[in-house]
């Protein structure tokens, strides 16, 4: 189930937002129960099969909670990482990928759906009981709304334990918070009907037939393939945290206008920023603080320039972090590729400082790297990365299907562009404050509401790429 879909916008949700907001009952326990049971109907309808392992995952995760607390022992923390790491290991190495399913632009994986993100939660719960940031939560259906909340357990944002306890144990819900969530949700979903499944399904012909693309046409496919990417993301984020709003939560942003960045460092500081958080404090702020990363470091300082040696050891730590995140993705060469691809750059930018300022170059040279790493991203099917010699090594320039693809869908690229960048923010801060704006905000809404439905209607299943992690 997809929150594209008609099945969810026009039975589960109502039916969820009835029961959670029956004024007969109000006390937090009966609305927890009530969002805990959505969750798990939401689960079993798109990975039924795989229920037994977010039901595993939450019990021994609650389980190691309690007991870190009570004991504090190293050994705990360290089994209840290596349990967790294992089991995302063990389903992403031995997933299946379906491949006559490829409407999203991106192999389906057959597996327990969001185990990346249900599994980072559950690390980065445990490891903070250990920390002393939060305590541990007794009550295990507390505990269980926290991991399979519905909003976001799919597909992010990944939320951290210590944003969220004190909201299960006590929130309140107002006619602003479910406007603001309605109004949330509807920018998600007009992102994800309207712009990335009709430019998806041009990017995926596109790269289907690669084989006759021009140069032009292959660099439309990867502008294409970095506009889905980022309206299909960040608009299950928009939808994820708009539905936080409606029940009470306040989910932090996922996404800040990535593509207005002027470097990679900037760039990944703004995209995915619940995952770019977990590893800088769940894996590099760890290992640059280990005893090995200390041991290493004091050897070197024997050979090398103390500075010198304190720089190679971030660059190692940084290397294994970006490795980390391109397997995260799933087991393959191009997650690799694409670990080791961002890592270059940021080592590079953070060697010599790049860019200095902020300008079109800086601004031209990110959207580049972004393009390549995203076709890098796409290429689970490509493993010698043919497309990508493509995009410079051409024997066509142009072909007629550019002008094709152009004359009907010019307005979708148009609008994918203009929007990826702050500009309806810059709108909403210079026109908020007169008499006239909720009026016409709320007929915007409605719009995008009817369009999204209509589109939503016309367009086949179409599941969010992010799905598969």
């Amino acid at each position: 189930m997809v929150f594209s879909s008609s099945i969810f916008l026009f039975l589960f949700l109502p039916v969820c937002l009835i029961l959670y907001f029956n004024p007969f009952v109000k006390s937090i326990k009966y609305k927890n129960i009530i969002l805990l049971i959505f969750s798990i109907l939401f689960y079993c309808y798109g990975s039924l099969d795989y229920l037994w392992v977010i039901l595993l995952s939450i019990i021994i995760n609650y389980i190691f909670g309690i007991l870190i607390e009570k004991f504090k022992k190293f050994y705990l923390i360290f089994i209840g990482v290596l349990f967790n790491i294992i089991l995302l290991f063990i389903f992403k190495l031995l997933g299946v990928y379906d491949t006559s399913l490829l409407s999203s632009g991106i192999l389906p994986y057959v597996g327990p759906l969001g185990i990346s993100f249900f599994t980072f939660q559950e690390i980065s719960y445990i490891v903070d009981v250990y920390r002393k940031v939060v305590p541990a939560q007794k009550n295990i259906i507390k505990y269980s709304l926290y991991v399979s909340f519905f909003p976001q357990l799919i597909a992010g944002p990944i939320i951290r334990y210590d944003d969220i306890y004190k909201e299960i144990d006590n929130r309140k819900t107002s006619l602003s918070g479910v406007s603001d969530g309605l109004y949330e949700f509807i920018i998600g979903l007009f992102k994800k009907c309207v712009i990335a499944d009709v430019i998806g399904n041009c990017a995926l012909i596109m790269f289907t037939n690669s084989s006759g693309n021009s140069l032009c046409e292959a660099w439309l496919c990867a502008i294409s393939f970095v506009l889905q990417l980022y309206y299909d993301f960040s608009g299950y984020s928009n939808m994820a945290i708009g539905l936080g709003k409606i029940f009470g939560f306040n989910i932090k942003s996922n996404f800040n206008y990535p593509y207005a960045s002027c470097s990679i460092n900037e760039y990944w500081k703004k995209w995915n920023i619940s995952l770019g958080n977990w590893f800088n404090d769940y894996i590099l702020y760890p290992i640059c603080n280990s005893k090995i990363y200390k041991f290493i470091l004091k050897k070197l300082n024997m050979f090398f320039n103390k500075k010198f040696a304190f720089k190679m050891m971030n660059y190692l730590a940084l290397f294994i972090c970006w490795i980390l995140v391109g397997l995260w993705h799933g087991i393959g060469i191009n997650y690799v590729y694409l670990g080791i691809f961002y890592f270059i750059f940021l080592t590079i930018e953070k060697q010599f400082k790049f860019p200095k300022n902020r300008n079109i170059i800086s601004h031209i040279y990110t959207l580049f790297v972004i393009t390549i790493g995203t076709i890098l991203f796409f290429s689970y099917s490509d493993p010698k990365l043919v497309f990508l010699k493509s995009m410079f090594i051409n024997d066509s320039f142009i072909g007629n299907r550019v002008y094709l693809y152009l004359s009907n869908y010019w307005i979708y690229y148009l609008i994918g562009i203009i929007f990826s960048f702050p500009v309806l923010k810059m709108i909403q801060e210079k026109f908020k404050h007169y008499r006239f704006y909720s009026i016409v905000n709320s007929i915007f809404i409605f719009i995008l509401f009817f369009v999204s439905i209509y589109y939503m209607v016309i367009n086949s299943y179409s599941p969010f790429i992010y799905f598969n992690f």
